[in-house]
């Protein structure tokens, strides 16, 4: 396995993480299981819980559309 295959495996899983981290923190903030720490999810899911899950979808895209970007653009320096 080469460097470029780590790194997307590496944004792919951290995409899925993060999307469980949204499923499961929606899951617990909606029946009061727990409170968010991070101020600015906190202050998302204050306002409206629909913000939290668009910003935190937001950044798993991100990572998809990352990894997708880098399978042609990453070659090992070394």
């Amino acid at each position: 396995m080469n460097y470029k295959n780590i790194f997307i495996w590496i944004l792919w899983s951290l995409a899925l993480l993060n999307f469980l981290d949204m499923t499961f923190t929606g899951i617990g903030l909606h029946f009061g299981f727990f409170e968010e720490k991070n101020i600015l999810m906190r202050n998302l899911w204050d306002s409206h819980p629909m913000y939290f899950y668009i910003v935190k979808s937001f950044l798993s895209l991100s990572l998809v559309l990352l990894a997708r970007s880098s399978i042609n653009k990453i070659s090992p320096s070394f």
